[in-house]
């Protein structure tokens, strides 16, 4: 994972029927089974690059994209989610 403050990408890749020319976590479409999704970080431009080039060179590939992660964040690890108020200590 890529430091706080530095740009952090992600590619994602939709193809028929395998995971695609990249690492990253493949998942099978609800409504078309013969469907895959690919997501993968990449640490820079560069390798987000990299990864839409060997996507867009193997046949299976129907769609590649890269994004650029502005805030990454989940349920619990909050320290980039949007602050809206002052953070309360408790006591």
């Amino acid at each position: 994972r890529c430091g706080p403050g530095a740009d952090r990408f992600i590619v994602s890749i939709l193809s028929d029927g395998s995971g695609g020319p990249v690492g990253g976590e493949s998942y099978q479409s609800v409504y078309d089974g013969a469907l895959i999704v690919t997501v993968a970080g990449a640490a820079n431009l560069d390798e987000g690059r990299a990864l839409l080039t060997a996507a867009a060179a193997t046949p299976s590939t129907r769609m590649a994209r890269l994004g650029l992660v502005s805030r990454d964040y989940g349920m619990f690890e909050r320290a980039e989610a949007p602050q809206y108020f002052e953070p309360v200590t408790l006591a």
